[in-house]
């Protein structure tokens, strides 16, 4: 239905809404240039709320969840520690500089596509810890068939926890390298690395694929495929718990009880990746990932 509807009356209030959207953007600023009055900050909320009325009334959803999560990651910044709060603004700033372009796209004819906004919309939801949404199932439907356990039992690799354990500690090292920004690179390709000595080590199909879904993100993040923003940086360090369950329990148990949701994520920023890393076609392949969000 929103393929085909009819977006003409955009034309007549764009130029209400990119003002204010800069008048947002403006008092965002002076919040965060002068650590300003809370007013400001008040005066950006007010904006953005106006922003997202306007956009549900006219039935932009996309536009209008974007607007959401802009006006929700505004109102957590006044409750945020320093760091956190520069990251955050930064995240909001990428927004509002986003949100008029996706605008004047659809405004040309394109359709109202949620799940271009989905990174950003990401990017925002981690900025306030919230949990970051999946929408695989919007381009690969059949994607839950593809994840479910092999028939049969597989024998998983007795030696996997301790390779696992000596590993984890490098792999903390270069994810703070990453994270840190001091050696993104250098990182970035240690982390890939460690994830192939992993899957290389691995016996069940299950454990396997999550570490080389693992290195297809951590690739395209480092040849620029994929912004290393605040919610790829917490994908990847998620994939630390699963690295721990495997040191605690053992590779029959994680294979029997794969962190799906975790997969998701990691199969969506594959398939969004901007990427021609022979790891990334493979996944893409193996999941039917190639016509992807932007496909």
């Amino acid at each position: 239905m929103s393929d085909v509807q009819d977006h003409s009356v955009l034309k007549w209030i764009r130029g209400e809404l990119d003002s204010s959207l800069e008048l947002a953007r403006h008092a965002l600023e002076s919040y965060v240039d002068e650590s300003g009055p809370e007013t400001e900050l008040d005066g950006c909320i007010a904006q953005l709320h106006q922003v997202r009325g306007t956009l549900q009334l006219m039935q932009l959803y996309g536009a209008a969840m974007l607007a959401e999560e802009m006006e929700l990651v505004a109102k957590a910044l006044g409750s945020l520690g320093e760091k956190r709060r520069k990251e955050s603004a930064e995240a909001l700033m990428v927004g509002l500089a986003q949100l008029p372009e996706y605008l004047e796209k659809i405004e040309s004819g394109s359709a109202d596509s949620p799940i271009l906004l989905l990174p950003l919309m990401n990017e925002l939801r981690a900025a306030r810890d919230a949990s970051l949404l999946s929408e695989v199932a919007l381009f690969a439907p059949d994607l839950e068939g593809k994840l479910l356990p092999a028939d049969g039992t597989q024998d998983a690799n007795p030696e996997l926890p301790a390779v696992t354990r000596k590993l984890r500690y490098q792999y903390h090292k270069a994810l703070l390298d990453w994270y840190r920004g001091e050696d993104a690179t250098g990182g970035l390709e240690r982390i890939a690395g460690i994830f192939r000595d992993l899957e290389e080590s691995a016996w069940t199909d299950q454990v396997k694929r999550l570490f080389r879904v693992g290195q297809a993100v951590v690739n395209a993040l480092r040849d620029g495929g994929l912004d290393s923003g605040i919610a790829t940086k917490l994908l990847v360090g998620k994939i630390d718990r699963e690295i721990k369950r495997v040191i605690d329990v053992g590779e029959q148990v994680v294979a029997e009880t794969p962190a799906n949701d975790l997969m998701k994520n990691l199969l969506y920023y594959t398939a969004c990746a901007d990427s021609s890393d022979p790891v990334v076609a493979q996944i893409r392949q193996e999941f039917d990932l190639t016509h992807g969000p932007h496909g």
